[in-house]
């Protein structure tokens, strides 16, 4: 799981929205035009690294999964500073930075976080939690995680290998000599808009076609509705939020007006249906 400090300054404001609304309001209103639900599953997936937009009986799930780091949070608070103490006048300096530690600045995280870059550094403290080798071991595990998330090229919300990006460049026929993920995200994001509209559909095509391959969830697809009985309101709900995510998502990408056309007409048949 990802570390809240990780998170940027709108992901917070979000984060702390969904704390402080109601489960119901959460379900089926907006944040100033804003669905609640997109905050959710941008949300979980960022924290947890795990969504599905497409499956109405998970949203409770992802919904708690978010409330409860509130809770989780307001104790770790509790026992800020307890938990580790540095010898007197110990001082850890972070190499590179004008940045150091001591007693007068150390939180339980910061401290997790040095002893995980130097397991070492142990005889430097005062005081350490009975559990602190498995403390170690979690943040080391965190970080592995980051580090292979760092190993794929982002475009839009698409995450690709290497050889996917290439694969997509190829197609589109850009050429590049990036020979790194790095280069080659630093490569794509430079793209001219024109280009960086046809990756990103070619991206859209690849993970989706990938998905229906291996029978996963794409996190912007929209699969269709396998249960022969009607829709409750909430899902119908649900179905309302992301026809209309859809819409803005082509028109923001110059979708074609047959495709816009035909999203305008399943939010009027939902919004019939609700009203029904």
């Amino acid at each position: 799981m990802l570390h809240l400090s990780s998170l940027n300054t709108q992901e917070k404001e979000e984060l702390h929205k969904i704390w402080d609304t109601d489960y119901h309001t959460i379900v089926s209103g907006k944040d100033n035009g804003v669905p609640f639900l997109k905050y959710v599953f941008s949300l979980h997936y960022k924290i947890f690294g795990e969504v599905c937009s497409n499956c109405p009986y998970k949203i409770s799930g992802y919904i708690k999964n978010i409330k409860n780091l509130k809770e989780i949070k307001m104790k770790n608070l509790e026992i800020k500073k307890q938990n580790f103490k540095l010898n007197h006048q110990v001082i850890i300096p972070v190499p590179g930075t004008s940045i150091s530690y001591s007693n007068a600045n150390l939180t339980d995280e910061i401290a997790i976080e040095l002893l995980a870059k130097n397991p070492k550094r142990k005889v430097l403290f005062a005081k350490l939690p009975t559990n602190v080798d498995e403390l170690i071991a979690a943040a080391l595990e965190d970080d592995k995680k980051e580090d292979a998330k760092s190993e794929l090229v982002k475009i839009g919300d698409y995450s690709l290998t290497f050889e996917e990006t290439e694969k997509v460049l190829d197609t589109a026929k850009i050429k590049t000599r990036a020979k790194t993920v790095t280069g080659l995200q630093k490569f794509v994001n430079e793209l001219k808009e024109e280009e960086q509209k046809e990756v990103f559909q070619l991206a859209k095509s690849l993970v989706e076609a990938k998905d229906v391959e291996t029978g996963q969830d794409d996190r912007k697809g929209f699969k269709p509705d396998t249960d022969s009985g009607e829709k409750t309101l909430e899902e119908l709900q649900f179905d309302l939020e992301k026809a209309e995510q859809d819409l803005e998502d082509l028109k923001a990408n110059e979708g074609s007006q047959e495709a816009i056309t035909q999203a305008e007409k399943n939010i009027e048949e939902l919004k019939l249906q609700i009203e029904e």
